[in-house]
């Protein structure tokens, strides 16, 4: 065979190495989907659970070598601090959302009647210009105890979820059963697991596994930070505005801090929109000063906090968290980039062992 031939040949099976890597990524790729929007909601406490086993093991590791406690003791402290935590923020948001609409239904008709005058002498005052606003204002002509009866439904819609607390108590207890037993007998799952895999893939697997943690510990810890600075703030200036559910708006701009296009906006716009109906002008416009300096804060932490944890572009996680939604709804929020994640991982993976 010719110098030029063989270099050909070699060229080829590149691409043909190429396109094995490719496939088996497209074909990870589709299986991810079907997990995810499938298997995902049935089995969501133990898979939760696993996943917390594998995120918590540094601190296990660090609470049974530093500390001198038993690997069992170690985890059943973990969990215990986590479920007691997250059970005692539910019930917070969950109280806290419950009394502000409680204070807030009295206040509908009068919101809704400014709302609609403000809405009409508008359309008086551009009329004067425009006549053509004359038959859209004789279109808008809504009565206010519709849009009251629509907020009070949206609001006791919003309500409905408080019966399925119990469902919540149950899927954490479920979890950290699952997180426990996995953590515990971790070495001899490890062993067994490695035991099925074929020789030449045992290596890659365990750099894929370590990869992929560490990429989604440090995913959940960029969304966990950027929420706490939304709250922190919240807190903080609705506190020194003399709101009387300061806390209860930073627990609820820092719930919708993880929700796309959105955020903390829903928070901030609709109590700068409720201030201007009741006249507080000053407050409305302290509420949208804080919240530019609030998006030019998340701004500057998300880039720096994303380029060094991630390494992924702020227009690829759009973009990711985007499509992410589209396939799973709101859970796309947190699937989107955990795909590209462990995808860009076993990707990585394929290519070192050759397809």
């Amino acid at each position: 065979m010719s110098v030029r031939g063989a270099k050909v040949s070699r060229v080829g099976k590149k691409v043909t190495r190429e396109y094995k890597v490719y496939l088996w990524v497209f074909i990870a790729g589709i299986g991810l989907i079907i997990i995810l929007k499938y298997l995902f909601p049935l089995m969501a406490p133990f898979l939760l659970g696993t996943i917390f086993a594998c995120l918590s093991e540094p601190l296990v590791i660090k609470l049974h070598n530093r500390l001198r406690v038993g690997r069992k003791l170690a985890i059943i402290c973990i969990l215990f601090f986590v479920v007691v935590l997250a059970l005692g923020i539910t019930v917070f948001s969950l109280l806290a959302f419950y009394q502000e609409t409680q204070r807030l239904m009295p206040q509908i008709p009068e919101m809704v009647g400014r709302f609609l005058g403000f809405v009409r002498d508008a359309i008086q005052y551009f009329t004067k210009y425009f006549p053509q606003f004359a038959e859209f204002g004789s279109d808008l002509g809504i009565p206010g105890e519709s849009i009251v009866q629509l907020l009070r439904s949206m609001i006791i819609g919003g309500m409905q979820f408080l019966p399925r607390f119990p469902q919540l108590i149950l899927a954490l207890g479920l979890g950290g059963i699952t997180a426990y037993f996995f953590s515990r007998d971790k070495d001899r799952i490890s062993v067994l697991f490695y035991k099925i895999l074929p020789s030449k893939w045992q290596e890659a697997t365990l750099r894929l596994k370590t990869e992929v943690m560490g990429s989604v510990t440090r995913f959940i810890r960029v969304e966990c930070i950027l929420a706490l600075v939304t709250t922190a703030f919240t807190t903080v200036f609705f506190a020194a505005l003399g709101k009387p559910a300061a806390l209860a708006y930073g627990f609820l701009a820092g719930i919708m801090d993880f929700l796309p296009v959105l955020g903390p906006g829903m928070v901030y716009i609709t109590l700068a929109v409720i201030n201007l109906l009741f006249g507080n002008y000053i407050q409305a416009l302290w509420v949208v000063i804080a919240y530019f300096m609030l998006l030019l804060i998340r701004q500057i932490i998300e880039y720096k906090l994303i380029g060094e944890n991630l390494n992924l572009h702020p227009l690829i996680s759009i973009v990711v968290i985007y499509i992410g939604v589209e396939i799973f709804g709101f859970a796309g929020i947190f699937f989107g980039p955990l795909m590209i994640i462990i995808l860009r991982a076993f990707y990585r993976m394929v290519k070192a062992v050759g397809g």
